[in-house]
């Protein structure tokens, strides 16, 4: 019987060190898509990319450079917008794929350029005042990854000829 009694102890303890499910990690033997997932600020642009085949990509091998709009970012955009972006509709992957290299950027790559995105569009990535940015948006965070680097911003960028 002590046995018993010290087996069902054990057994306690160990569920009680469990305790509630932790979020994913983040950190830079993650994916991007592990990043977006495991960064609070981020909640939204994770609900678009699961719902679009981006989530796969960038769960991938990659390398790739995100950038990030916050969650408040897409709290600004007008609701016709917002609601597309979580609906199956086209403009959904032009817009998410429009925050997406299709390369690695590091700092020194912030130098006045353009570089295209994923869906054919470029973006002008530079750096002002010691603040690097992607078409005049400072990069708020940077979270790199196995699969590339993901850059927090403030805005959601809008590709030439988006309706917004």
């Amino acid at each position: 019987m002590p046995r018993l009694a010290a087996a069902f102890l054990l057994l306690l303890v160990g569920c009680a060190r469990t305790g509630p499910p932790r979020a994913p990690a983040q950190g830079p033997d993650r994916t991007l898509l592990d990043n977006v997932r495991a960064t609070g600020t981020l909640s939204s642009l994770a609900e678009a990319l699961e719902a679009s085949e981006l989530a796969e990509t960038l769960d991938g091998p990659g390398p790739y450079t995100l950038f990030a709009p916050t969650d408040d970012a897409f709290a600004s955009l007008p609701d016709s917008l917002r609601s597309r972006m979580l609906a199956a509709d086209p403009a959904r992957y032009n817009l998410l794929a429009y925050h997406l290299v299709p390369a690695r950027l590091v700092p020194s790559d912030f130098d006045g350029r353009d570089v295209r995105t994923l869906n054919g569009a470029s973006l002008r990535i530079e750096r002002r005042d010691s603040v690097s940015t992607v078409n005049r948006r400072p990069l708020l965070r940077t979270l790199p990854a196995r699969n590339g680097v993901l850059y927090v911003i403030d805005a959601v960028l809008m590709p030439p000829g988006a309706q917004e």
